[in-house]
């Protein structure tokens, strides 16, 4: 008998192993012949280390963030989902799972994923601070305060947290204590374009309509998606995603957020590794102009002319680099007249393009030719009036060939669009003062002085001027 039991007890353990470890073997994809070659050899590492120890957590771990960072959810939510059911899982796994029913608009689900991870390391400041929006995506303004309350303990600077109460407060119609928020804190923030983007809206559900239009025209569009707060836990998915579509992705983020040295490396990666066009080729010549290799950068933006003669931001950005080759003087004439062939082809391609038109007018004003730049300057305000740029660069060269009428004109453009522009303010007096029209020389002064400008010296010179020349009749 004792030894039928002890027969039954070895069944028994090699029962429950084969039931649990069988099961527990690493998810794979169905079809790993189509996955890209590097996503396909990041998988396989990932399988075989959690197969060679099905009880190694953070192997199982990692091999979801793999699926996860290159797209494969499914098999994601399964490592992660193993992982939930063993015994003291780390609170990244139940993170991973609120991240990926979130990104599915499961937010409810989402929601009760995060508290659980929460419930294992209450530490984690981006749990919170997610937590709170997605409380604020369900309408429960308490439940999205507190979040964000708790993060904000933890990291009393953390942006991420102070934007979401700015949103509790607007969900809850605490409209002055919302704009008293975004004004004071968030605005000086590093993040000031989001910041005004919701003041504008605060402002407008307030009934300041007109200082709301003066911030949402100031800000643009450029305000209206929400920044990509720090949060290492999804940092670190982030970094495992791989494959040559992601890598391009990759690069083109590093080109824009201006990490240039970064985005050599892994361009000239993918140059040597994939397929070559001109999109590809124009990254990497903009990415060695700013590095200093100007010569590198030119012959790369030209030799992807060969792939795409007519691509518009390849054709921009070569203008840009020969203007940048001939130096802030303009002492090289030939790469000036190339810089101007550019930009002439670029308006060809696209001819609505206020953007080209602005830089036709820097060109055109490096090689002496005042009014044409005017004109082109004053062109790519027209065609796109959120830029006022050109305007401001249109009346600086019409200050410097004394046009005032011409400058006071410009400036009151300006001024329309941008009230508080002091600058121009400043501009438009020293026009009047030329004109001896002393009445509006000193508005002018008065209004550029609330505004505020780049050098109150400036007005200090004028007023004296100003006295000077016409001192005020106190009789």
């Amino acid at each position: 008998m004792r030894y039928v039991f002890a027969a039954l007890l070895i069944l028994g353990v090699l029962w429950i192993s084969w039931h649990w470890f069988g099961a527990a073997t690493a998810p794979v994809p169905d079809n790993p012949d189509e996955l890209d070659p590097l996503v396909a050899e990041l998988v396989e590492d990932g399988v075989n280390a959690v197969n060679r120890n099905r009880r190694n957590g953070q192997a199982r771990l990692q091999l979801g963030m793999v699926y996860e960072a290159n797209g494969l959810n499914d098999l994601a939510r399964q490592c992660y989902e193993q992982l939930a059911g063993m015994r003291s899982p780390d609170p990244r796994v139940f993170y991973r799972l609120a991240m990926l029913h979130e990104s599915e608009g499961d937010v409810s689900t989402a929601i009760e994923y995060m508290k659980r991870s929460i419930e294992r390391d209450d530490s984690y400041a981006p749990a919170h601070w997610r937590l709170g929006y997605w409380q604020l995506d369900a309408g429960h303004a308490d439940a999205a305060h507190d979040a964000f309350e708790r993060a904000i303990e933890l990291e009393h600077s953390n942006l991420a947290a102070w934007f979401g109460m700015a949103r509790v407060h607007m969900l809850r119609h605490e409209l002055e204590q919302a704009i008293d928020l975004l004004e004071t804190r968030l605005m000086p923030s590093r993040e000031s374009a989001h910041a005004e983007h919701l003041l504008a809206r605060a402002l407008r559900r307030a009934g300041r309509s007109e200082e709301a239009d003066r911030v949402a025209w100031r800000v643009g569009d450029e305000g209206a998606q929400s920044p990509r707060w720090s949060d290492p836990w999804s940092d670190e998915v982030r970094g495992l995603a791989t494959g040559y579509s992601t890598l391009r992705h990759r690069a083109e983020f590093l080109v824009s957020t201006r990490r240039f040295d970064e985005a050599v490396d892994l361009l000239e990666r993918l140059r040597e590794e994939t397929e070559v066009d001109a999109p590809l080729l124009n990254m990497l010549g903009v990415a060695y102009i700013t590095q200093g290799r100007t010569e590198l950068g030119l012959q790369t933006l030209n030799e992807a002319l060969e792939y795409d003669p007519r691509h518009y931001p390849l054709l921009i950005n070569l203008a840009r680099g020969y203007l940048h080759a001939a130096g802030p003087h303009g002492v090289d004439r030939v790469a000036l007249t190339t810089a101007l062939a550019e930009v002439q082809r670029a308006i060809d391609v696209n001819p609505e393009s206020g953007q080209a038109y602005a830089l036709l007018g820097t060109i055109q004003y490096r090689r002496g030719e005042y009014d044409a730049a005017i004109d082109a300057l004053l062109t790519a305000f027209d065609l796109d009036a959120r830029n006022l740029q050109p305007l401001r660069d249109a009346a600086s060269i019409q200050m410097q060939l004394q046009r005032w009428d011409d400058l006071i004109s410009t400036c009151r453009r300006i001024v329309r669009h941008e009230p508080d522009d002091g600058d121009a303010h400043l501009m438009m007096a020293r026009a009047w003062l030329q004109l001896e029209n002393y009445d509006q020389a000193r508005t002018s002064l008065e209004q550029a002085q609330r505004a505020g400008v780049r050098s109150p010296a400036e007005i200090r010179t004028l007023q004296e001027q100003l006295s000077a020349e016409a001192p005020l009749n106190h009789d």
